[in-house]
């Protein structure tokens, strides 16, 4: 029976362990803020994606759910602050906050921020 506790509490510290590690936000399909569970503004889509590959991929904290915005310290990162953040999005050679390419069917360019690595958003990609 004591074996069957101690079983439990292993389980338990490893499962809450894993939580505390792993940071889960979402994103949408052509915003470019990353947000917590429940937001207003993922009603019509949510991505879900790990803090540190939002950061890496240049998305903003949202400013009405308040999402994190520093990874856990297990992943040694050292950003803090918003400014903290678009300094490091700036400074990244693998984004690129291009607008899309594409020309709409009235004949104007797309308004829609370009996807990384493409010069065209999401639905011109296509």
């Amino acid at each position: 029976m004591r074996t069957r506790k101690i079983l439990f509490l292993f389980l338990f510290v490893c499962l809450l362990s894993t939580e505390l590690f792993s940071q889960t936000v979402y994103i949408t399909k052509t915003g470019a803020k990353y947000h917590s569970s429940g937001c207003q503004y993922l009603r019509r889509s949510s991505i879900p994606i790990e803090l540190k590959d939002a950061l890496d991929r240049g998305y903003s904290a949202c400013s009405r759910c308040n999402p994190p915005t520093q990874v856990n310290k297990k992943e040694k990162a050292t950003i803090n602050t918003q400014s903290q953040i678009k300094e490091k999005v700036k400074s990244s050679s693998e984004v690129t906050s291009s607008q899309c390419q594409a020309i709409t069917k009235k004949g104007t360019q797309c308004k829609r921020k370009a996807e990384p690595g493409s010069k065209y958003c999401w639905q011109h990609s296509r």
